[in-house]
């Protein structure tokens, strides 16, 4: 008795964009940042219910790691004046 487990994750993603200063300059400030960062922001799985990760005869301790990881996502803008 064998279940799959293959899956594709992409856990942690960060981007990040400076302002060009010619941009910044018109807007009376000295320099400024656009960012987003997420967690846990995609898991394509064959295996459908549990998470991948777990193994079915681990033992049992609670509900750690049955279900997925919760996804983040994150957006600011970062101003020097």
């Amino acid at each position: 008795w064998l279940v799959s487990s293959n899956m594709l994750e992409l856990t942690n993603v960060s981007l990040t964009y400076d302002i060009p200063s010619k941009w910044a300059s018109k807007m009376r400030i000295s320099a400024a940042k656009i960012y987003f960062s997420a967690d846990n922001a995609l898991m394509i799985a064959a295996r459908r219910g549990m998470y991948p990760k777990r193994n079915f005869f681990s033992g049992y301790d609670g509900n750690a790691d049955i279900y997925l990881p919760s996804k983040t996502f994150s957006f600011g803008v970062k101003v020097n004046f």
